[in-house]
């Protein structure tokens, strides 16, 4: 009857990870999520073992404990402590409420394992714990080569064949009490040093090993470290089994560096997967990026991310690689009984070992049309919502190793996370653009501008620069400096701002000095560094003569060149109310000597590419063109 053993872990992901490693030892688990819980678990089910969260909903685990050590029917069970909290005050709280052992998350499965392993092994009598100790030292010993044979006389040509039989064993020397025995015979005619004296064997210099059999006294043996008894009926089956351990070495060895191997390429993976979620925002790269490190370490025939709609649960496909699209659609959704509903609803793996076999989801078809055989499907979770699923095929059936399967659980957590930043990273940028929106609305009202015109400038600067080429860091700067390239209105004279330029003079309150408030402004605010140049230099010139550091050509910063564009045309269009075609007509005439001639080459090109419509279609009135000589002054 296996091991049972109570995990009281609130993380539900943690604990399914908890639940493919005890499954797979062959342990029963059985879960509580918080201490309350876990105390009316423990009664009902009276594990051999806790494994033991202490940040926990309504009793932590140190309280809990407490009780459990309190209860004469519970306070021999042993537990593990699992936790983050990691300073050397809770390490020894833990060790003073009796845990048996703590581990600080992010912990070591293997390490964890043993550890559970060695709590749970049954104590040994002392008989066996003697005859593990020195068969252990045997199968610990360097290689053995240089042997003697201590016998009884029934048994003595048995064994002494026995070892001639391996060319890599020196046989030096042979003691029987019996020195008529047969073995004492054969041994003296191969020219093995033979005697009736014990002493004389455990004298012999250079001995790796003496090996002895029940029936020559060998418990005199037992006192010396560097022997190993050979006890009871069974003698020549340890000895062979001892034998064939020893041969196998080599080929254990080969197979632990090998294990070793495929441990450090699964934590090299990981590593990788982790640092794309650092690196990257986009999900759809990331995700796409996930998939194909799957397929290239698992040597899979097609790996295959599909993430749920939460409002109305509906499936996209978000990245795949060696699987149709349509496979996927079909394997989730048009199956006699739905896939989906199984990984997703119920949020628990499914494995498929054999579709051509498998009649729970009529997979047959599916299989024999993509060429594959089997499918593992995990549920990607956090936070205890389920997010999507990661899928992945081999063209063999049955191929997941425990180990794999633990690994691929692992990537799963690894995507819901990038799933969650890149959600989340979305509602920021929400917010942000949101609060861009409402401050250039502000300023706009206070300059009497059309409430659109700082919105539209930040959008048609950010789509000349992608139109340019530029990085999409570059591009989200543009974007938002134009919706505060005149953020320094804020900090003029309600008047000044009403007059026409120039009319307010070059004091404090002139309207053409908000390019330089709005850059000291953008500098106070900490966060709007990347803009601080597109603001202050929006009404620079290409021949030099704007202001007001009257940078020239190429010395303009990039995006205050976009800028300078960008608002022109707006500015034409929202309160000119010129038609899109005569906006940049009267842009063109100024290219190469107001505008940077490559910026307006993108805006024309932009314009030709869609369809832009003037917001009321009425063609610009003398009076709406009084004081606006320069359309660019704005």
């Amino acid at each position: 009857m296996p091991n049972k053993i109570l995990v009281v872990e609130d993380d539900e992901n943690l604990a399914r990870i908890l639940q493919i490693n005890l499954d797979s030892e062959g342990y029963e688990a059985v879960f509580a999520y918080d201490g309350e819980e876990a105390l009316t678990r423990i009664k009902e089910e009276t594990p051999d073992l806790i494994l033991l969260d202490i940040m926990l909903p309504k009793i932590d685990g140190f309280e809990f404990i407490k009780r459990v050590r309190q209860d004469n029917t519970t306070r021999h069970i042993p537990v593990l402590i699992l936790s983050a909290k990691a300073s050397d005050q809770d390490l020894v709280r833990g060790w003073e409420v009796g845990a048996q052992d703590y581990f600080v998350k992010p912990f070591n499965l293997t390490k964890l394992m043993e550890a559970i392993g060695r709590v749970l092994a049954k104590p040994a009598s002392k008989e066996q714990k003697i005859k593990e100790e020195m068969r252990g030292a045997a199968r610990g010993a360097k290689e053995v080569t240089h042997i003697a044979l201590v016998t009884g006389g029934r048994d003595g040509e048995e064994v002494l064949r026995f070892f001639l039989g391996d060319p890599k064993i020196k046989i030096e020397g042979m003691a029987d009490k019996d020195p008529d025995s047969d073995g004492l015979k054969l041994a003296a005619r191969l020219g093995i040093h033979t005697t009736a004296n014990l002493a004389e064997i455990t004298a012999l210099p250079n001995l790796d090993l003496i090996v002895a059999t029940a029936h020559a006294g060998a418990l005199s043996l037992l006192q010396r470290d560097e022997f190993v008894e050979i006890v009871g009926q069974n003698s020549l089956r340890f000895l062979m089994s001892f034998i064939a351990e020893r041969e196998n070495r080599e080929e254990r060895e080969r197979l632990l560096a090998q294990q070793l191997s495929n441990k450090v390429q699964e934590l090299s993976t990981l590593g990788r997967i982790t640092g794309l979620l650092t690196s990257s925002l986009d999900l759809n790269k990331v995700l796409q990026k996930i998939v194909d490190i799957v397929l290239h370490t698992m040597h899979a025939s097609g790996c295959s991310i599909v993430l749920m709609n939460t409002e109305d649960r509906s499936l996209s496909l978000a990245a795949d690689n060696g699987v149709t699209e349509g496979y996927t659609r079909d394997i989730l959704t048009n199956t006699e009984r739905s896939f989906a509903e199984h990984v997703l609803t119920r949020a628990i793996p499914v494995l498929v070992t054999d579709m051509s076999t498998d009649e729970r989801f009529g997979f047959q078809e599916f299989g024999k049309r993509e060429g594959l055989r089997s499918v593992f499907a995990i549920p990607l979770i956090l936070k205890n919502r389920v997010t999507g699923v990661l899928l992945t095929y081999m063209s063999a059936p049955n191929p997941f190793t425990n180990d794999e399967k633990r690994f691929l659980c692992t990537v799963a957590d690894q995507a819901a996370i990038a799933i969650e930043n890149a959600r989340a990273y979305e509602q920021v940028k929400k917010l942000y653009r949101c609060c861009l929106s409402l401050l250039a609305e502000a300023v706009d009202a206070r300059a009497q501008a059309p409430p659109a015109h700082s919105t539209s400038v930040g959008q048609l600067a950010g789509q000349l620069a992608r139109r340019l080429g530029l990085e999409e860091r570059k591009v989200e700067a543009v974007e938002k400096a134009g919706y505060l390239h005149d953020v320094g209105k804020l900090r003029i004279e309600h008047e000044a701002l009403l007059s026409f330029p120039g009319a307010a003079g070059q004091g404090q309150d002139s309207p053409d000095r908000h390019p330089e408030l709005g850059a000291k402004m953008a500098h106070d605010m900490g966060e709007f560094e990347d803009v601080i140049p597109c603001i202050r230099h929006h009404h620079e010139r290409w021949d030099g003569s704007g202001w007001p550091d009257h940078l020239k050509g190429t010395a303009i910063p990039v995006g205050a060149r976009i800028l300078a564009v960008s608002n022109a045309f707006s500015h034409m269009i929202h309160s000119l109310r010129f038609k899109p075609e005569e906006a940049l007509g009267t842009i063109e005439e100024r290219a190469g000597s107001h505008f940077d001639p490559t910026v307006v080459s993108a805006l024309k090109e932009y314009l030709t590419a869609g369809t832009p419509t003037h917001p009321s279609g009425a063609t610009p009135s003398a009076g709406a063109l009084r004081g606006y000589a320069d359309p660019e002054s704005a």
